[in-house]
């Protein structure tokens, strides 16, 4: 399989990494019960959603999702990025 790049940086995709709540309330918050912060984080992701994360190994590897992977490839047929997936 050819190696992946974006902007010059390799690509690698793993499923293991998956997206994130974009908020929540920290699990070391102290002030609140589990209740709660189960509650109100669920609220949170309903309203906010998740965001796609990803990894820089060694200053020029970059590891991201599936998902994310396809959002890079969407983005370099525009051709703003060089070089493309």
């Amino acid at each position: 399989m050819p190696s992946e790049t974006f902007a010059g940086m390799k690509i690698v995709v793993s499923p293991l990494i998956k997206p994130v709540p974009v908020l929540q309330i920290d699990p070391h918050f102290k002030w609140c019960t589990d209740e709660y912060r189960a509650k109100h984080n669920a609220w949170l992701l309903e309203r906010f959603g998740t965001k796609e994360v990803a990894f820089v190994l060694n200053g020029d590897t970059i590891a991201v999702s599936p998902q994310h992977a396809a959002m890079l490839r969407a983005e370099a047929k525009k051709g703003m990025y060089a070089p493309a997936l």
